[in-house]
């Protein structure tokens, strides 16, 4: 179980996006559309929600979960990035690899539709995204996405071609699909002090906290 909720962590975890120009609070519902049937039986203990907050170059993301929660804290200035985990009440602090180049990875194809739909009070637009993984097999992927919010995005967010911030899309990874939606886009001021790393967090790699839970 707690191997399945930490990949469940790690994936979505991989999906923040960050603005410099948005002072606020950006809340997403997350729906699980598709699971493995290992992960099913485990769905109710897997995060529904999270949050980010933004100001100037900073941005942290908020998860909670059964497990506990998850916080990412992204430094725009420096592009470091910081996974803190606070699982069962065992702490750990994972510094992200921020190091893999676009062009190593084969480029999305965007296909924009004559669909729109509101989202959070914002008009957004429907695109199509097709991604070819690594095996050579086809992916299509739903993303509802704005042009109003101006954004310096990040992780499965960066959608190359794509014109604006998606407040609506997919995430499919290790045989789940997750769907995330915007709840709610507060402008509002956020103290610097939110975006303190902590000192009572054990420092680890990805690879460590993957043996910890039973991963590879």
């Amino acid at each position: 179980m707690k191997k399945i909720l930490v990949s469940a962590l790690l994936v979505i975890a991989s999906s923040v996006g960050f603005t410099q120009n948005f002072e606020g609070t950006i809340t997403f519902g997350i729906e699980y559309v598709d699971l493995p049937d290992e992960m099913a039986a485990y769905e109710s203990m897997m995060p529904k929600e999270m949050s980010y907050k933004f100001k100037d170059d900073m941005a942290k993301m908020i998860q909670p979960s059964a497990m506990g929660q998850t916080v990412m804290i992204h430094n725009g200035k420096t592009d470091k990035t910081t996974l803190l985990m606070d699982l069962m009440g065992s702490k750990y602090a994972m510094e992200a690899d921020n190091t893999k180049k676009k062009d190593e990875t084969v480029k999305p194809t965007v296909t924009v539709l004559d669909e729109t739909k509101e989202i959070a009070g914002y008009k957004c637009k429907k695109a199509e995204i097709t991604i070819v993984g690594e095996d050579g097999e086809e992916q299509k992927l739903t993303v509802y996405y704005t042009p109003d919010l101006a954004v310096q995005k990040f992780g499965q967010t960066d959608i190359e071609g794509l014109d604006g911030y998606p407040l609506e899309y997919e995430i499919e990874k290790e045989g789940m699909i997750m769907k995330l939606t915007a709840k709610e886009v507060k402008k509002e001021k956020i103290s610097k002090a939110e975006f303190d790393i902590p000192k009572d967090y054990q420092n680890i790699t990805e690879e460590e906290l993957k043996a910890m839970f039973g991963g590879k």
